[in-house]
């Protein structure tokens, strides 16, 4: 009975001093979402848009090719990253929407842009108006060389 006590005794000092390190391990390895953000958004990598509105993915693809930032991707899996556009209607003519990048791994929210309104006057059709403004706006100047 004195053996089992002291093995169990071993044991258990084992199991703490096991946990104790996986802890340090965990604490060490932890990276933040802007590190992981500057690291997936590197100019030359891999984008991949979504959007509920096919019209304004191919708003975005085009505004991001003219750029010439990133790569566009259709294929999900070989993006770096995701852009995810989110937009709605304020009324018959005018729309407001922001933007999500997404890291594909974790499908995890890295940052979001302020939300923009489409402006009067400005070009007829608001979902191009609004992408462009997104892009140019919000997004470009992350990223300044």
């Amino acid at each position: 009975m004195k053996k089992i006590s002291i093995l169990l005794a071993f044991l258990f000092a084992i199991i703490q001093v096991n946990a104790q390190d996986t802890s340090k391990t965990k604490q060490s390895v932890q990276v933040s979402k802007d590190d992981i953000f500057k690291r997936i958004t590197k100019k030359g990598n891999k984008v991949f848009i979504i959007s509920l509105d096919i019209t304004e993915t191919i708003h975005a693809n085009t505004a991001i090719n003219y750029w010439g930032y990133w790569n566009v991707t259709t294929n999900r899996s070989e993006a770096d990253f995701v852009l995810k556009l989110e937009t709605g209607a304020i009324s018959r003519a005018d729309r407001s929407g922001k933007i999500i990048f997404l890291n594909p791994a974790t499908n995890e929210e890295l940052k979001t842009t302020a939300t923009l309104q489409t402006e009067p006057r400005k070009d007829k059709n608001k979902k191009r108006q609004l992408i462009f403004r997104l892009i140019d706006e919000e997004v470009k100047p992350l990223f300044k060389e």
